[in-house]
């Protein structure tokens, strides 16, 4: 994955967005380092993002990203991250060069998060240019094993960007029985491009999925699994998008 190519689509997703990511903030010491640097380059550091950090040591296939002073990017994986002792989130104070709005650390201060599964937001599905995400990967009336991880792996495993698990249920009102629906939807795109169309507050994708979790990873920050959710009145359905795991 190529990070400039990438950079044009992803700069809206802010951090407050990516929360569910977010590990802590963390010491460092800058004679012995807890984290391997990357993207040290001029035309990464002015750019600089949580966001932009993450893909990277996705990329090379660390299971944690970490961003100090601003402008600098750190990889790891396994518990390193925490060898200098964890510090309050006040200390991880420096804007990022990329986006004032995140804080990326501080001096010899990481901001560390989770590389897996990034959380994008909570999206309305149908919009302007048609579905979010344009390809269905299943969709079980009655399923029960729905989970963020399950859409996640199968849609990386069909080589898309974005995964969109969707589970909730209706009154079928020929029946009056409940339904329970779970989808997964796959796609490389969201938002309808720059304009982020069909965003909205987390607080509508409080469905909590069936399914805990499908995977014998732990991903730090979902401990409370979130599969979209559903406006009965307005028919109105919502997914909660994620980067997967390419």
């Amino acid at each position: 994955m190529h990070l400039i190519a990438l950079l044009s689509v992803l700069l809206f997703v802010g951090v407050t967005q990516a929360s569910r990511n977010y590990v802590g903030c963390f010491a460092d010491d800058t004679q012995l380092r807890a984290m391997y640097r990357v993207l040290q380059s001029a035309q990464y550091q002015q750019v600089m993002t949580n966001r932009l950090c993450a893909d990277e040591c996705r990329d090379q296939g660390y299971e944690y990203a970490a961003t100090q002073r601003g402008f600098q990017c750190y990889c790891g994986s396994g518990n390193g991250f925490a060898m200098y002792g964890r510090r309050n989130d006040d200390k991880c104070k420096d804007n990022c060069k990329g986006d004032s709005s995140e804080k990326c650390g501080g001096n010899a201060r990481n901001s560390v998060y989770s590389t897996g599964m990034w959380y994008n937001g909570c999206f309305e599905n149908y919009i302007s240019s048609g579905y979010q995400l344009s390809y269905l990967a299943y969709s079980d009336v009655g399923a029960s094993d729905s989970s963020v991880f399950k859409c996640v792996e199968t849609c990386s495993d069909l080589g898309y960007l974005f995964a969109g698990p969707a589970y909730y249920n209706y009154v079928d009102y020929y029946t009056y029985e409940t339904v329970d629906v779970n989808s997964c939807y796959c796609g490389n795109s969201f938002g309808n491009g720059f304009s982020n169309e069909g965003v909205v507050d987390d607080g509508f994708c409080n469905n909590e999925c069936p399914s805990f979790q499908y995977s014998d990873i732990y991903y730090p920050g979902f401990d409370d699994q979130f599969c979209g959710g559903y406006d009965d009145y307005n028919y109105v359905e919502y997914i909660s998008i994620y980067h997967t795991l390419i």
